[in-house]
């Protein structure tokens, strides 16, 4: 059995030029590519592509088929051709398409995964037999939707950065299926069996069933092909993996995710990675709003969102909100609050210019603290990395301590994370600014990293 991919987007995307040589089609539809077989990406084979400028005028109807049609004689008297003259697969299916619109595929029996752009309704269409034998997956890529019947298609393109879906593959090990709406790489959706995908230029998608799922297939056939493609899948992603720790990439950023407290959180180059020792920040802030049913919290530069979450997760009764200076790390702050449906406030604010709002029970924050002097003893994969505005003080702490003292209500809470070194001067800085009861707690590696104040009276 062959295999079919393609492209579809309102401009085309250097990237596809791995899955396109020429336009599958010819006529208004600029918008649809398909790879043909002289261009095949690991080891695809041969698929119909067929264009007939006899039917264009009843509809353009560029399409890609691959797999056996078992009812062709039925199809072709459908269609109103004659029993003796059967054309091949994929121009019988575009004839009836041109005849039938989507109520054609009811009438369908094989196994096949077909993609075919019908100018009328401005959609691609993709579609999978009743059996869910042959598989057909579909992404967005840079803007555009890229469909294939094989992962490979995929793993083939740089702009796609492959992750696998330890859910689904958990499922797969447990049960020998893929949940449903599901498949092995994240972010790649299947086309279910018996239903028919259209995809919209605008970035709409909607899905409809045709036939009800059978489930009379060859199991031993069904279990090979997706032991393959997992196979396939996991290595190619796991090159990729390795390449990128191997460039010095932190392993957080590599897998894309990382656990903090009780929550797994997305992480990337748009904010610090949550770290261990930041746990501890998150201790003494359920520690000093105990008893406080309702406290309200200003976490100052929330980067990934990890402390304002994790306070809101423990806290159920806490009013967090969030500020940073950067759009990006406030962009996966929300990211990550939906990801784990804990609701928090996120605003876009410059600490150094001052705080928001007045009467905060308590104020948080894991400032840029390293002195820009102090960059070379950074490990490569720190510096490199992640974000500067977030790792080098310019003054950030000093702000934060006098501003914090301004709007906390009496009887408010300060906790800061700094590192061993310097805590002793920070506690300074918070008896200096009128706190009291400041103290300094040591870290999971025992180290000194929190330091921590009350304002007088409450």
């Amino acid at each position: 059995m062959g295999a079919i991919c393609g492209w579809f987007g309102k401009e085309r995307s250097h990237h596809v030029e791995l899955l396109v040589e020429r336009l599958a089609h010819r006529g208004a539809c600029a918008t649809t590519w398909a790879l043909p077989p002289a261009r095949a990406v690991a080891e695809h084979v041969s698929f119909g592509c067929v264009h007939d400028d006899t039917l264009a005028k009843r509809a353009e109807v560029p399409l890609v088929f691959t797999g056996t049609l078992l009812n062709a004689p039925e199809l072709a008297q459908r269609a109103g051709l004659c029993a003796t003259e059967i054309p091949a697969d994929a121009e019988l299916l575009w004839r009836l398409y041109c005849r039938e619109g989507p109520d054609c595929f009811a009438h369908i029996n094989g196994q096949f995964a077909l993609g075919a752009y019908d100018a009328q309704t401005g959609a691609l269409m993709l579609v999978t037999d009743r059996w869910s034998v042959q598989p057909l997956y579909f992404a967005v890529i840079e803007g555009a939707w890229v469909f294939a019947s094989e992962y490979r298609a995929f793993l083939a393109l740089d702009a796609f950065a492959p992750q696998v879906d330890l859910i689904a593959l958990a499922t797969l090990q447990r049960t020998k299926y893929l949940p449903t709406g599901r498949a092995l790489l994240a972010n790649v959706w299947p086309v279910a069996p018996g239903q028919f995908v259209r995809l919209f230029g605008t970035g709409a998608c909607e899905a409809r069933s045709y036939a009800p799922l059978r489930l009379d297939i060859d199991e031993r056939r069904s279990e090979s092909l997706l032991a393959g493609q997992l196979s396939e899948a996991l290595s190619h992603a796991a090159r990729r993996l390795v390449a990128r720790r191997a460039a010095g990439e932190p392993l957080q950023y590599v897998l894309g995710e990382w656990g903090f407290r009780r929550l797994t959180l997305t992480v990337d180059r748009r904010a610090l990675i949550p770290r261990p020792e930041t746990e501890t920040v998150v201790e003494r802030c359920l520690a000093l709003l105990g008893g406080v049913d309702a406290p309200r919290v200003l976490d100052v530069g929330t980067g990934s969102g990890a402390i304002a979450l994790a306070i809101a997760d423990e806290h159920p009764g806490a009013q967090v909100t969030g500020i940073d200076v950067s759009a990006e790390a406030l962009s996966l702050a929300r990211e990550n609050a939906a990801r784990t449906g804990v609701a928090i406030e996120l605003r876009q604010v410059d600490m150094l210019g001052g705080l928001p709002g007045r009467d905060w029970h308590l104020v948080v924050s894991n400032p840029p603290y390293v002195h820009p002097d102090e960059a070379t003893t950074l490990a490569p994969e720190v510096v490199d990395w992640e974000p500067h505005v977030a790792l080098f003080d310019g003054g950030h702490t000093e702000t934060l301590v006098r501003d914090a003292a301004a709007v906390l209500r009496a009887g408010g809470a300060l906790v800061l994370e700094s590192f061993d070194e310097r805590a002793p001067a920070v506690a300074g800085l918070l008896e200096r600014a009128g706190f009291e009861q400041v103290a300094v707690t040591r870290d999971l590696a025992g180290r000194d990293r929190v330091v921590e104040g009350r304002l007088p009276g409450g």
